[in-house]
């Protein structure tokens, strides 16, 4: 035999046993896969059998809710037990595996047995979710519509939910009434897809406020099917919403897509950014096409700082003037935008701006103004900016004002304080008193006359500088909102960072703040609250975090605090007798 007839005998042996050794651990498996169709059947032969006995004897609506949170947790129960199986399967019979530290890994794998098993096809065309789907067939056509905007966040992705109710805003699926504004509106939906089994409510620290949400895989799948049955969204055979939409009036931004294709067609209302890190908005002429466009959210909805976003090039906010009937706009957690163009006011049917986190925006444009229609502007953690525009206290309908930063001398004619008096709409307001503020006591005073205002948050020293005499301007602005300061009459959360004082003012008196009922200290130098005898808080909600001066025993605080429900302890040095548990947290179990 010649060598190279040797080489290609060689070859087709060691293919030859690739082969085989395939095969072998192909018939390793199809046991495995027995067993896991064996485990799957059963447990959907049992809730079938429940849910048609649920349904037999629960003729009443009212029953039949109150009942089927529990096949949900049965449900819950055979998840737990399938993730067993699938992780299980994968560490004990693939030796090529690691046994441990894989476990997102062993998850991505497990996935993809159940995908090449067609599992997902077989739940989705059993008894069981054609059962459970019963639950979405009752909603109400505004919560059916609102749910179906779940289906396109990822397999148990932790859901915040300010950004969701904003995209509803903006399409209209909440409005406001006589006695709500569309966010409160909003706010009535998670709550009641919540109490429908729809989603499920985050508790972070046993806290009773809520801010992001999950949903079952197993009703995202139900969901999934039918927003793409609906044409809500356009989803790919694994079920990934898509960029190319050809049914449907909203698109996506998903990886592994580098850069954004053109739709086929020019009725897009949403181009909702799931999970690009890296923006290349190189084809303007697909937006500029997009004359429908009302929801257009680029930047971050997760929950979490960690998940940042850059654009390659800012010139793409010159194109958004097209856009005139956008109604939301997020660029939350973009970096590598620097300014507004002026021509943003062209967008005058924007009622929320979410620039959160942008963190090189250094200036708004004085053109903002313009924007009659805005209800939300959103500039927090936008440490850069120096001043805000003069103007806004034109803004009318504005509801929400977050990271209103209090201009410095240098600052060319800046908006003051006073100036949003005039926002009688005004429930959030965000305040940051920079390191080079200018503080005017007549500013300081206003505040008090802020009638509709419910939420205020101040933090001293947000703005980045940090020379000797810039130190003492932040001094003397702290002096004077110690002084000078006066609490709106009907406030109900106050959010006070980076106290710059040890000695509590006179504004931080229950006297002053009869209706408050959540108050957040975060940071500074505060050592104690003021508190006369007889003059006790309302406050419902304590939390106190990175006080090293605070100091304040468990009986005092108690007697100062009788309504108190939940308190929050973090990094108090001095407040060790108070009985929180291994997270800081102490709850008052007669509520």
């Amino acid at each position: 035999m010649s060598q190279k007839a040797h080489g290609v005998f060689i070859q087709r042996f060691m293919k030859f046993e690739k082969i085989e050794k395939e095969l072998r651990d192909a018939r390793e498996v199809f046991p495995r896969v027995k067993n896991w169709e064996k485990i799957v059947t059963e447990e959907f032969d049992s809730i079938e059998q429940d849910l048609e006995d649920l349904l037999d004897d629960c003729q009443d609506l009212t029953k039949f809710k109150a009942k089927f949170p529990s096949i949900l947790v049965k449900v819950e129960k055979i998840t737990t037990v399938n993730k067993d199986i699938q992780l299980h399967s994968i560490n004990s019979d693939n030796p090529a595996l690691p046994k441990t530290g894989q476990s997102m890994s062993n998850a991505e794998n497990a996935s993809t047995d159940w995908q090449r098993l067609r599992i997902e096809e077989s739940i989705l065309e059993s008894p069981f979710m054609a059962n459970l789907q019963v639950s979405y067939d009752i909603l109400k056509p505004q919560l059916k519509l609102c749910l179906l905007c779940f289906s396109i966040f990822p397999e148990n992705s932790e859901i915040k939910k300010r950004p969701v109710i904003y995209w509803w805003i903006g399409e209209g699926l909440v409005t406001l009434t006589r006695d709500k504004t569309a966010e409160e509106v909003g706010e009535g939906i998670f709550q009641e897809l919540t109490e429908k089994g729809m989603i499920k409510p985050v508790y972070k620290n046993k806290s009773p406020m809520v801010t992001s949400y999950l949903m079952h895989p197993w009703i995202r799948l139900m969901v999934v099917s039918v927003a793409r049955k609906a044409g809500f969204f356009d989803f790919d055979d694994a079920g990934k919403p898509m960029t190319v939409c050809p049914k449907s009036h909203r698109a996506c931004l998903v990886l592994p897509t580098e850069r954004i294709q053109g739709a086929p067609h020019e009725q897009v209302i949403t181009l909702f950014n799931v999970n690009q890190e890296y923006l290349h908005i190189s084809n303007l002429g697909w937006f500029s096409k997009q004359k429908k466009l009302v929801v257009l959210q680029l930047g971050r909805w997760q929950n979490s700082d960690s998940h940042h976003i850059e654009v390659d090039d800012a010139e793409f906010l010159k194109g958004l003037e097209e856009h005139t009937q956008l109604k939301y706009l997020s660029l939350c957690g973009i970096s590598r935008i620097t300014e507004l163009p002026d021509s943003i006011a062209k967008l005058t049917n924007l009622k929320i701006l979410d620039l959160r986190a942008c963190h090189n925006l250094e200036e708004l444009p004085s053109t903002i103004k313009a924007m009659k229609k805005l209800t939300h502007l959103d500039v927090s953690e936008c440490y850069l900016l120096e001043h805000m525009p003069k103007g806004l206290g034109s803004l009318s309908n504005l509801e929400v004002l977050k990271g209103f930063v209090i201009g410095n001398s240098t600052s060319k004619d800046p908006c003051q304080l006073k100036e949003l008096a005039e926002l009688k709409k005004l429930r959030k307001l965000n305040i940051i008193v920079g390191n080079d503020a200018v503080v005017a006591e007549d500013d300081l005073k206003q505040l008090r006359q802020f009638e509709t205002l419910r939420v205020l948050t101040i933090r001293w020293g947000g703005v980045v500088h940090s020379t000797p005499k810039e130190s003492a301007r932040l001094r003397r602005a702290a002096t004077m909102t110690m002084e000078s300061l006066s609490m709106p009459q009907n406030l109900e959360k106050l959010d006070l960072q980076c106290f710059p004082h040890n000695v509590s003012p006179n504004w931080l008196r229950s006297s002053n703040l009869k209706n408050l009922k959540r108050l957040y200290i975060k940071g500074g130098k505060l050592g104690s609250l003021q508190y006369v005898s007889g003059e006790a808080w309302n406050v419902k909600i304590l939390r106190l975090k990175f006080l090293k001066y605070m100091e304040m025993n468990w009986s005092v605080m108690q007697e100062a605090f009788p309504h108190m429900v939940y308190l929050e302890k973090i990094k108090c040095d001095n407040l060790k007798s108070l009985p929180c548990d291994n997270n800081g947290v102490w709850e008052n179990d007669k509520r």
